[in-house]
């Protein structure tokens, strides 16, 4: 008998721990399987707001809103692919935490920002460590492009720099078309929520050749 109780606990703490392992692996599956299905739930309906025909009038637009939602349940939608060399990435609007976790995300909805006068700076943040790592790369004079379903932009960067996070006035709206690229600063840190920002601003082509190295108006 006791010979037999040891064993019993033995196997025990075996299941245990190969219970605990399996979950563990379970979660650590899920995470970049949910992820992957997201992209291509965003790919779908990217590619369903890029052939759908009316893209220019109003109805058209709110219609184009609808079927760019991700998922049917979604309170966002993909309001462009926003592309830097070998990088692509869907843009979802709304920036808050949810969203960060499936892409970078704008400020707002810029669908239609270019006809709006009064805001010109497309604003779009992402994390450090996964969607924007590759922004401690980005060089002054390096071309972003901006797709939209109606439209297809350029921006050529202009200036990098670090701000404290409590900058806003890098969301303001600027004197010319601009693209206001946002993530946490040091890259790598672990500190959840640091201090300051990295911030990468560039401006759509022709007028960046124009303005290039001269400061913006915030």
């Amino acid at each position: 008998m006791s010979r037999w109780l040891p064993s019993c606990w033995q196997q025990s703490v075996f299941y245990a721990l190969l219970i605990s392992a399996l979950l563990l692996i379970g979660k650590g599956l899920y995470i970049p399987l949910k992820a992957e299905v997201a992209q291509q739930l965003m790919q779908s309906a990217w590619e369903r707001a890029l052939t759908f025909p009316d893209k220019q009038s109003g109805t058209g637009r709110d219609k184009i809103a609808h079927i760019a939602r991700p998922w049917p349940w979604a309170d966002t939608q993909i309001i462009g692919k926003l592309k830097y060399k070998d990088h692509e990435d869907f843009v979802l609007a709304g920036l808050n935490t949810r969203n960060l976790a499936f892409g970078p995300s704008a400020l707002m909805n810029f669908s239609d920002n270019f006809n709006k006068e009064q805001s010109k700076n497309v604003v779009i943040a992402g994390h450090r460590d996964t969607h924007f790592a590759y922004l401690k790369k980005v060089k002054v004079g390096d071309i972003f492009s901006f797709e939209q379903a109606d439209a297809h932009t350029k921006f050529q960067v202009t200036d990098v720099m670090v701000v404290p996070e409590t900058a806003f006035e890098v969301t303001a709206p600027t004197n010319v078309p601009a693209l206001t690229l946002i993530t946490c600063y040091p890259f790598e840190s672990i500190e959840i929520n640091p201090r300051f920002r990295y911030v990468v601003r560039a401006i759509e082509l022709p007028t960046a050749q124009l303005v290039a190295r001269q400061p913006l108006s915030f």
